[in-house]
């Protein structure tokens, strides 16, 4: 999938780049909202990127299957995981819940910190079109 932005600014070796919210993103969420039609994503920068510039954004083939997959097996498995181990250990029903749920809490938090690396759905910038 490939995205044209405009580059905000430039800091420390990254980009935060500036697109128009498309059909495709409602699907993808590698970037952040800026407002309702605008989204913002944090990248690696090429050394000789400006503010203004306008660049081409990339994300892998796939990735976006991938980060669905990753964000909705995982809680699913923990789920079925924590119950069946808290029903194992003899817990009441009302405690298997909670064991349920926590670990789907968890796996949020967990998918939440390693955001786009897990994933391997990191855009990058593909090319500078100025």
């Amino acid at each position: 999938m490939d995205e044209t932005g405009i580059v905000l600014d430039v800091s420390g070796g990254r980009a935060r780049v500036s697109f128009r919210r498309t059909p495709a993103c409602e699907r993808c969420g590698a970037c952040s909202p800026q407002d309702d039609d605008r989204l913002v994503a944090d990248l690696l920068s090429p050394e000789n990127l400006r503010p203004g510039d306008r660049v081409r954004v990339e994300i892998a083939p796939g990735a976006v299957l991938k980060a669905a997959a990753w964000a909705y097996l995982l809680p699913a498995l923990a789920l079925v995981a924590a119950a069946a181990l808290a029903e194992a250990l003899g817990a009441r029903p009302a405690l298997q819940w909670a064991c349920a749920l926590g670990a789907v809490g968890l796996c949020a938090l967990l998918l939440r910190l390693l955001d786009s690396r897990l994933a391997g759905r990191e855009p990058r910038i593909a090319e500078v079109l100025r």
